[in-house]
């Protein structure tokens, strides 16, 4: 996803700042002018020797950090969604990005997925405190947006999927999964009422499992609750 592939650039920046910080405070403690001239030297020739005669390292502030980087990165709703129901307001999208809530919003399709594990104990459709308290913070931002005078015209449903992994029999899987989808379905009409016309829930057992790069089933991440939402066409 791309969400993901932009959380791998972030990691990879920043390790590379933190090198180049490094390399700026070693550069500053070595002391003396002499050694300052041998290390020049010595880099002139390297870089002579390498074809890169040219280059020099980029200037890192000194008081740059990981939230400066964050800023970085655009605020705008991806554009693969923005165009296919243009009068929707996704803003949720960038708000759900910057909040640690349990959950992952996928940038591309604006479905949010939470491991079960955050929201019910093994084998259990009851949610927990811990798991109440994530959905809490992720509703109050995303049912004011999707639920906008703007919006509210345009919105078809939102679906609540439950999906577990392939361990047990799937008549048992499928009740277990329809469970723990009504069960956030319930606990989300409670905080919101005004949900009630547009929420809906659906279990799909082991039908829909996550996959591994070789083909085999990724059960953690199998196991989830998704929500999407679905705008008129």
């Amino acid at each position: 996803m791309r969400m993901k592939n932009r959380l791998s650039i972030i990691k990879s920046a920043a390790a590379i700042i933190a090198l180049l910080m490094a390399a700026s405070a070693f550069s500053a403690c070595s002391g003396g002018d002499a050694s300052k001239e041998e290390s020049s030297e010595a880099s002139s020739q390297s870089s002579q020797k390498s074809g890169y005669s040219d280059f020099t390292l980029p200037t890192v502030p000194s008081d740059f950090s990981l939230d400066d980087l964050q800023s970085m990165i655009p605020d705008s709703v991806p554009k693969e969604i923005a165009e296919l129901f243009p009068d929707f307001d996704w803003s949720y999208i960038t708000e759900l990005k910057k909040l640690v809530f349990g959950g992952e919003v996928d940038e591309e399709t604006g479905d949010v997925t939470f491991d079960t594990t955050v929201l019910f104990d093994f084998d259990s459709a009851e949610l927990t405190e811990k798991g109440k308290e994530d959905l809490k913070k992720f509703l109050d931002i995303y049912v004011p947006r999707v639920l906008s005078d703007k919006n509210k015209p345009k919105l078809k449903q939102i679906i609540v999927e439950g999906h577990t992994d392939t361990t047990g029999s799937h008549e048992y899987n499928q009740k277990l999964s329809e469970n723990r989808a009504k069960a956030v379905v319930k606990y989300s009409i409670e905080q919101y009422p005004e949900l009630k016309p547009y929420i809906i829930s659906k279990g799909y057992s082991y039908d829909r499992p996550i996959r591994n790069k070789d083909g085999s089933v990724n059960a953690e991440e199998s196991r989830r609750v998704v929500f999407k939402v679905e705008a008129k066409e």
